[in-house]
């Protein structure tokens, strides 16, 4: 009703009505968990076969006695940050999207500028506006996940909180500003619009953030980082310490630390990306 972009769906409570839903849903789909983060209980299906397999994990996951099932949009996934304060929209950040391989594929990162995010602006932010009018989000920031294809926006997730995956520091650097005060403030209902005027250009012009992960599974022996770190490299951290168990990275959860990095240039955030992982050893015995 609030004219946002989504994909076709249908709520499936079981195998039955996932078997009519089928009738009228061009395959491959997706069978979603809709009260869960980091690709938790989220599968693409491309025969009815896995799809009734995906339903029954998707069950699993969620406290809801329903999944939904969608047309699977292939496409360009991205990122949408923003904002709403007294029924405005404070910003809205299109984001870029560094993806690791699963099913689905899941962001392990996110960074600024995304190439197309400017031409699309202007579309992007009436998906936003659309979405707070359907879910009556207002005085909250704004997460949501997007996908092009054909010249199209399609919302595939939308949720009224900020974003994981180092997003809120990304968002702090894009505007120069701490964006978890901005958070506060909004839920008390003051009017945070004006903390994000920040004329033509962003306070940092390009970052890049990303989750890290293990390259195999066991127990934690030691972290090897390189000696000195470049000045664009704003953190390097990790929630692992020796003896923790860890395993090669299979949603959100498996993180075993962050990277976030500011450059005046998008190809410089990269340059230091990939220096810095390739000097990061996670040994396990």
């Amino acid at each position: 009703k609030a004219g946002v972009s989504t994909a076709p769906f249908a709520i499936v409570h079981n195998a039955e009505e996932l078997e009519r839903a089928l009738e009228t849903l061009q395959l491959p789909v997706m069978l979603k968990a809709v009260d869960q983060m980091g690709s938790r209980g989220i599968y693409r299906a491309d025969t009815k076969e896995e799809a009734a397999r995906m339903l029954a994990e998707s069950l699993t996951w969620t406290k809801k006695d329903f999944c939904i099932v969608e047309e699977c949009i292939v496409g360009t996934m991205f990122g949408v940050e923003a904002m709403i304060s007294h029924g405005e929209p404070a910003y809205v950040l299109p984001l870029g999207n560094v993806l690791r391989d699963g099913n689905p594929p899941f962001p392990i990162g996110h960074y600024v500028p995304w190439a197309q995010g400017e031409a699309l602006q202007e579309e992007i932010t009436e998906q936003v506006k659309g979405v707070a009018q359907a879910l009556q989000f207002d005085n909250c920031a704004m997460d949501l996940d997007c996908m092009l294809r054909d010249g199209k926006i399609y919302v595939i997730e939308a949720t009224a909180r900020a974003g994981a995956t180092c997003i809120t520091d990304t968002v702090s650097l894009a505007y120069g500003i701490d964006y978890f005060e901005a958070i506060v403030k909004a839920a008390l209902g003051e009017d945070v619009r004006e903390m994000f005027q920040r004329g033509e250009a962003l306070a940092c012009p390009a970052s890049l953030t990303r989750l890290l992960s293990a390259d195999s599974e066991g127990a934690v022996k030691e972290i090897v980082t390189g000696e000195a770190l470049p000045p664009e490299v704003k953190e390097l951290s990790f929630n692992i310490a020796p003896g923790d168990a860890v395993r090669p990275m299979q949603n959100g959860r498996d993180r075993i630390g962050q990277l976030i990095i500011a450059a005046d240039t998008l190809e410089r955030c990269r340059q230091v990306e990939k220096q810095v992982l390739q000097e990061i050893q996670v040994i396990t015995e």
